[in-house]
């Protein structure tokens, strides 16, 4: 039970907030990906590859998710 607690806490943290189209520029080439990044009162609480974007194809490079 305490882990569909816990689905139910994220879910809620991500009520009320915003995705925003962001450039990641870890790889430090002229390939810049595009990620999403979900902003709540100034807070980044999530960040996704962006799916619509034909470089990564909605993926994260291991670079771009540690910074």
């Amino acid at each position: 039970m305490s882990s569909e607690k816990s689905v139910r806490e994220g879910q809620a943290a991500l009520e009320g907030g915003e995705w925003k189209a962001i450039m990641c520029r870890q790889c430090g080439n002229k390939i810049w990906c595009t990620l999403r990044v979900y902003v709540k009162d100034g807070v980044i609480l999530k960040v996704e590859g962006d799916p619509e974007n034909p470089i990564n194809g909605g993926k994260i490079c291991a670079r771009g998710a540690a910074a």
